[in-house]
């Protein structure tokens, strides 16, 4: 209903003491349920002056079990369990400018000293904006500003500066939540570490696959015969190099089928057999072979290449697939 930032929570783990304050925030509009709760901490719950101070689901859970606690600890369980039934909170600070006199009325403070620092819930309302709440029971004095209040420094005095949010020690409870936040990023950088070591190989294989296809398909679409039945030829020989077979650059196409042959076998190897005479002729003759003769040509890689695939395992026929060993050779 509102900025994300007001509806902001913590990881709240499951055993947390938040939900026996949610069950207070009884009523049939979200004002009287808020009233519910604001009047279940002033009324249930002891504020100690001198308690110590400290915001974090620890101590929070704490303050809920034991039932009492300082005013910081009012106010956070306040916004913690609004934010937990989804309404937008905000924590304001400022000075109070009255203070409870005897009579329970308010009076307007004459002079406003650190004593008067305070802070306080407040929700937003549609059509309405955002309206105050205070769910720390009132008291005849205010705790946790030590003996350096304003009142006691001299004028002319220096203060002090105090630890800074990063030199301040942990809060009781905090020192656990930072080592399991830790622990759950460790685990998410060891699960994403081990998705990438095992996805990045496969990615690789299926480049080399898709790489190949398209080489094949590229072969098989040029125009001129006698460059297509020489495509088919080298598509022939990359089959043979996946397969293992020992083939260099000057050996000549019967020296090719002749090695071929004695490491696959004749009945493997009979398409090229078939194929080597139109090679010969297309390297030799002095007419250029014909567009069915380049068809001829291919319609026999096609065979070798099913032959090759029904004579060898399927792990064989895998590891043909994915070896770039053609690939970087004619890079």
């Amino acid at each position: 209903r509102t900025d994300d930032r007001f509806l902001e929570l913590p990881p709240i783990p499951s055993e947390s003491a938040l939900p026996v304050l949610t069950e207070r925030m009884v009523g049939e509009s979200d004002h009287e349920r808020l009233e519910a709760l604001e009047s279940a901490l002033r009324n249930d719950w002891t504020l100690v002056v001198d308690e110590e101070s400290g915001t974090s689901l620890g101590r929070i859970d704490r303050f809920i079990t034991e039932g009492q606690g300082y005013r910081d600890q009012f106010i956070g369980s306040f916004a913690l369990a609004a934010r937990q039934q989804a309404l937008p909170v905000r924590i304001m600070v400022g000075y109070r400018i009255t203070e409870q006199v005897d009579d329970g009325e308010p009076m307007r403070l004459t002079e406003i000293t650190g004593r008067n620092y305070d802070a306080w819930p407040e929700v937003l309302f549609a059509g309405i904006g955002w309206v105050a709440f205070d769910p720390v029971p009132p008291t005849s004095g205010e705790g946790g500003l030590g003996q350096d209040d304003l009142e006691s420094i001299p004028e002319g005095e220096g203060v002090e500066p105090g630890p800074t949010p990063s030199e301040q020690p942990p809060e009781e409870g905090e020192e656990d939540e930072q080592v399991e936040v830790e622990q759950a990023r460790t685990v998410r950088v060891l699960v994403v570490s081990g998705i990438f070591l095992v996805a990045f190989p496969v990615m690789i294989m299926l480049l080399i696959v898709l790489l190949k296809l398209i080489r094949r398909r590229y072969r098989q679409s040029l125009d001129d015969p006698t460059d297509r039945v020489l495509a088919g030829w080298q598509e022939s020989k990359d089959r043979l190099v996946e397969s293992g077979v020992n083939i260099t650059s000057d050996m000549t196409v019967k020296e090719i089928v002749a090695a071929s042959r004695n490491d696959l076998g004749v009945a493997t190897t009979a398409p090229l057999s078939a194929l080597a005479p139109h090679i010969t002729s297309t390297i030799y003759a002095q007419s250029s072979p014909s567009s069915d003769t380049a068809d001829l040509v291919w319609d026999e890689v096609e065979l070798f290449g099913r032959q090759l695939g029904r004579d060898r395992s399927r792990v064989k026929n895998l590891q043909a697939k994915v070896n770039p060993r053609s690939l970087i050779e004619h890079a």
